[in-house]
């Protein structure tokens, strides 16, 4: 068991090295560090609202389940962040490229990537013509946060995956 962990974690690192140094643009620079903010506590938070506020029916109901996903998945995240304390990428190795101000918290799983699933995936079962565009989206919003140097790739599976079972949960039990 602990080969595979290791060879786990060696893969892990490889891939994040490979994106956050890989990648070097300028332009990229700049997307990712404006883009990573869709899965970040303002965006996430305001969009199932207004969905509530202004809507009624369905659009209503998808934000109310959008809402009850965000919440259920930030509480979990947070509770895994305290479990596993896994330090972020760049508490651990040097010259990591960190383009946006470093973060204090836990690494695993990324908060912004289960945010983003969270919502996005709840749109996605709404509007399935769209699905694609919404999956892009948060998968851009995680591929964001290793380019940036906050995220292994594990953190932004784990995130991911947690983001799109709180999704599904919260459609199929709030009708």
């Amino acid at each position: 068991m602990t080969r595979v962990l290791t060879w786990i974690r060696t893969k892990d690192q490889r891939l994040f090295f490979y994106v956050n140094q890989g990648f070097q643009k300028k332009w990229l620079d700049k997307f990712m560090s404006y883009f990573t903010h869709i899965g970040g506590p303002i965006v996430t938070i305001m969009i199932p609202l207004l969905l509530i506020l202004i809507f009624q029916g369905e659009v209503r109901l998808a934000g109310i389940q959008a809402a009850v996903s965000l919440a259920a998945s930030h509480i979990l995240a947070q509770i895994m962040k305290i479990l596993f304390t896994r330090k972020r990428p760049y508490m651990v190795h040097e010259n990591i490229r960190l383009l946006l101000k470093p973060l204090k918290d836990h690494s695993f799983p990324s908060g912004h990537t289960t945010a983003v699933f969270s919502i996005m995936m709840v749109f996605a079962l709404y509007l399935p013509l769209l699905s694609p565009l919404f999956i892009f989206v948060a998968m851009i919003v995680g591929f964001s946060r290793i380019y940036l140097g906050f995220h292994y790739p594990s953190d932004i599976l784990a995130g991911g995956t947690l983001g799109m079972i709180s999704a599904y949960l919260s459609v199929i039990w709030i009708v």
